[in-house]
C-alpha cells in the first residue's frame, strides 16, 4: 500500500524517504530509528511536530499502543499545524539553500 492511499492514517518509519512522503501528504509518523542518520532525522521530525519517537530498546506492546493512539487521536499535535506540509517542505529547502553550512545539511556526528 502506498503512503498516498486515502486510508493511510499513520506511517511507521525509520527512514527519510517515507518521512518526506508522509510530510507531503500531512500524515503523522511513528519514527523508530535504528542507526546512522536515522537518529538525527528522527530528532528533526519530532521537533517539527510531525512524528513521535519510539525507542527500539524499550519497545513493548504498551509503547506501540501509546504511540499509535497519540498520532491517531491527538489531532492538535499532528494535523492542527499552523503551516502546511508543503509550505514546511518549501521553507526547509529554501533554508538549506540559504545556509549551506547549517545544521540541516551537517552530517551526523557519532
Amino acid at each position: 500500500m502506498s503512503i498516498a492511499h486515502k486510508n493511510v492514517r499513520v506511517v511507521w518509519t525509520h527512514g527519510l524517504l517515507s518521512a518526506q512522503e508522509a510530510i507531503w501528504k500531512g500524515i503523522p509518523m511513528i519514527v523508530m530509528p535504528f542507526f546512522g542518520d536515522q537518529k538525527f532525522n528522527t530528532r528533526i521530525l519530532v521537533a517539527k511536530g510531525v512524528g513521535i519517537y519510539l525507542d527500539i530498546k524499550t519497545l513493548s506492546t504498551q509503547s506501540i499502543l501509546h504511540a499509535v493512539k497519540e498520532v491517531l487521536y491527538n489531532e492538535s499535535e499532528f494535523r492542527g499545524r499552523p503551516i502546511s506540509p508543503l509550505d514546511l517542505a518549501v521553507w526547509s529547502i529554501e533554508y538549506t539553500v540559504r545556509h549551506p553550512n547549517g545544521t540541516l545539511v551537517m552530517p551526523l556526528k557519532s
